[in-house]
């Protein structure tokens, strides 16, 4: 399994790695850890953002393949400097 974190507008890939079997898939949990170490954080919100309509995703993926990728989960997040 790959986190991919990516910046939606721009298709630009801000994180990407292999997750070790001992982690908990849970892209939200994974993204606030991630964001302790960036210097803005991600927008709580009050209820679902669809697929695509975020300024960033998070995915949880099966494999690196983009054509099509095989996602496990995902998140889409607005955020804040």
């Amino acid at each position: 399994m790959f986190l991919h974190i990516e910046h939606v507008p721009s298709g630009e890939t801000l994180h990407l790695r292999r997750l070790s079997p001992t982690e908990i898939l849970d892209p939200t949990a994974l993204t606030d850890r991630w964001l302790e170490t960036e210097e803005f954080s991600r927008d709580l919100t009050d209820g679902y953002i669809p697929t695509g309509c975020a300024d960033y995703r998070t995915e949880i993926r099966h494999t690196l393949k983009p054509n099509p990728p095989v996602i496990w989960d995902g998140l889409d997040w607005f955020g804040s400097v």
